[in-house]
């Protein structure tokens, strides 16, 4: 197999401290930063940083002071994170986990660090502030996006399908997702012959190179009134016409012969042809991996793709709940002094 590389993994607020102890692997760095002790309740973790206690409360604008006011704590802790890759994992609809993105992510760019940062995106049917925490994070986000990846993890969509609204099978499919992006290389059984074998440099170079990315399981060559043809992989978010890069990679099991490796391997190049040609001006890679883990047939990578239709989904929701709100309580306030009034004429 290809040799492990340890990597740093970041976790914020209760939900990304979750998920990056979750992730993280022996050899693997694990650092997770909190606001309050009971968010890493039950979790045995030797490097997890309590900046404050009392949390940020859901308060995003709460915890942006936080982050801010403790830059130098969190520098200090982060000194030795330099030239890494880094997965940071954060909930969109928390206070502290989305909030510490703009303190956390300007000291690992300042020390060189290549970034891929996990949200966790809420249900669009919570109301405020979970949606609009994650409307502001993803704001904010998209003028960081240039100088490292972001990954959104939809919980409306993953809840589809895992057939389940556990949080525990949501994170544990998060969890499956991300470690494709960041390893899926490592899955890789060098012992076995490979026609077009995956660079790790090429990976590398989609995984981590910028922008908001997607990923893509979809079989890419299927049959069609008895014939089979390649096609055009689907995502949850983002076009493929708008990405700048493409990675196309396609599993070989190790069970497959020399001949039938081959075979597989010409199935890839035309299917990359495909997916290049959708694509348009994006650069486009492909390779394969042999492995005998349950990996599906085709894993598809594309970076720097656009976000509208998720942002404005979270962004419409987060208004209509923010107008509710204001509107409920103007009638509280209405009530209460009808009230008060009636009150005073029965006197």
């Amino acid at each position: 197999m290809s040799n492990f590389t340890p990597k740093v993994v970041i976790g914020a607020g209760q939900c990304g401290t979750r998920l990056a102890a979750k992730f993280a692997l022996d050899g693997d760095k694990l650092i997770t930063f909190n606001t309050d002790s009971r968010d890493v309740g039950g979790e045995q973790l030797e490097n997890d940083h309590i900046i404050v206690e009392g949390g940020a409360g859901q308060n995003y604008s709460r915890g942006l002071k936080i982050w801010s006011q403790h830059k130098n704590e969190l520098e200090n802790h982060l000194k030795d994170v330099e030239d890494e890759y880094v997965t940071y994992f954060i909930s969109g609809g928390g206070g502290s986990g989305s909030s510490s993105v703009i303190t956390i992510l300007n000291i690992l760019l300042q020390n060189r660090n290549k970034v891929l940062l996990v949200v966790a995106l809420p249900f669009v049917k919570e109301s405020i502030p979970a949606t609009s925490n994650a409307t502001r994070l993803m704001s904010r986000v998209a003028e960081f996006s240039n100088n490292m990846s972001v990954v959104l993890m939809s919980n409306d969509d993953i809840s589809k399908q895992v057939g389940s609204h556990s949080f525990d099978k949501i994170n544990d499919e998060i969890i499956r997702r991300t470690r494709l992006i960041t390893d899926i290389i490592n899955l890789h059984d060098d012992s076995y012959f490979t026609p077009f074998a995956v660079d790790e440099g090429d990976h590398a170079s989609v995984a981590f190179s910028g922008g908001f990315i997607n990923v893509s399981f979809d079989n890419l060559y299927e049959e069609v009134d008895g014939e089979y043809r390649a096609k055009s992989p689907k995502f949850s978010y983002g076009n493929i016409k708008e990405a700048s890069n493409v990675l196309v990679v396609k599993n070989i099991q190790t069970n497959r012969n020399h001949p039938e490796a081959m075979r597989e391997g010409d199935e890839l190049v035309e299917v990359a042809m495909k997916v290049g040609n959708a694509a348009k001006g994006a650069r486009t890679l492909y390779g394969t991996i042999r492995t005998d883990k349950n990996v599906t047939d085709y894993t598809t990578f594309v970076s720097g793709i656009g976000i509208d239709k998720v942002f404005n989904k979270l962004k419409a929701k987060a208004t209509d709940s923010a107008i509710q709100y204001t509107e409920k309580v103007k009638t509280k306030t209405k009530k209460k002094l009808e009230r008060s009034e009636d009150r005073t004429l029965d006197i």
